[in-house]
């Protein structure tokens, strides 16, 4: 079957279902870089984020900390330097 621009829809589910079946995969080394960062240093803001994120998921994986109370925000915001983030001021972060 093909796509409206010509492709065949069968590579895009194949993209989805390699991307869901490994999305646990990424999730938790984001949430392991965060953690252990956070074992060595007080605070913690995406600039310090050691691994690539490039589906960015960054944000969910920061709320389930939240959520969990692993993490809670310092009430400071820092400009995240990203170009995804377009310069946008995000939270600081420490263990609870």
């Amino acid at each position: 079957m093909l796509g409206e621009r010509g492709g065949t829809t069968a590579s895009l589910n194949d993209a989805r279902r390699f991307i869901e079946a490994h999305k646990g995969d990424r999730v938790a080394q984001l949430r392991s870089d965060i953690l252990d960062w956070l074992d060595t240093h007080a605070e913690w803001h995406v600039n310090d984020l050691r691994v690539p994120d490039p589906d960015r998921i960054i944000g969910s994986v920061v709320a389930g900390l939240i959520a969990q109370r692993r993490i809670e925000k310092t009430g400071e915001r820092r400009k995240a330097t990203a170009k995804a983030s377009h310069g946008r001021d995000s939270n600081v972060l420490r263990l609870s």
